[in-house]
């Protein structure tokens, strides 16, 4: 997993203003952007977004999963169970990833099922979704031959990713209350 991590620093690096909407992290300066060095804290951050989030790999006990840090530096949620879903799940975009990950958290909050609050990504939803990204971002064919280059197959429903994730969230979640 580490090689694939470093293959995409290095696609990221290579691609200046990439659509993508990430870049390496300079982890010489995100523990001062994000209020703490959440490296030495299990959290291995790889790459931010242009609002100042960042993405990280959690080096738990039982998995690696890739983290959301919250452009207010909370380390928000479980984005993938690993770093090979998060790239799969890269083909609809990082605004999926955010979608659904603040449609759970909220569920969490009103006492609402993980599928009710994601309902609204149906098979009709994310076509349109990918459809969209072909045609409105032709940046994005270069992260899908980067994909597939990796022989990573596409997710036909990436909601069913995301509830995966729950006990890796739950775990995640006592985790960070120990912080």
């Amino acid at each position: 997993m580490e090689n694939l991590v470093n293959k995409f620093q290095s696609f990221l690096a290579s691609e200046p203003g990439f659509t993508v909407d990430m870049e390496v992290a300079d982890n010489s300066k995100l523990p001062k952007l994000i209020g703490a060095d959440y490296r030495s804290a299990d959290l291995e951050v790889f790459a931010e977004s242009n609002d100042g989030s960042g993405w990280a790999i959690w080096k738990s006990e039982n998995a690696s999963p890739v983290i959301l840090i919250s452009a207010e530096s909370i380390p928000f949620d479980v984005a993938a169970k690993d770093f090979e879903t998060f790239l799969a799940l890269l083909r609809y975009g990082t605004g999926l990833i955010y979608q659904c990950l603040t449609f759970l958290d909220f569920a969490k909050r009103m006492g609402q099922s993980e599928k009710q609050a994601l309902k609204r990504f149906d098979k009709k939803y994310l076509e349109k979704e990918l459809q969209r990204f072909h045609a409105d971002y032709p940046d994005y064919q270069k992260l899908y031959s980067f994909i597939e280059a990796q022989g990573i197959a596409l997710i036909d429903d990436p909601v069913q990713s995301f509830l995966a994730t729950s006990k890796l969230g739950s775990a995640f979640a006592k985790w960070k209350d120990n912080l």
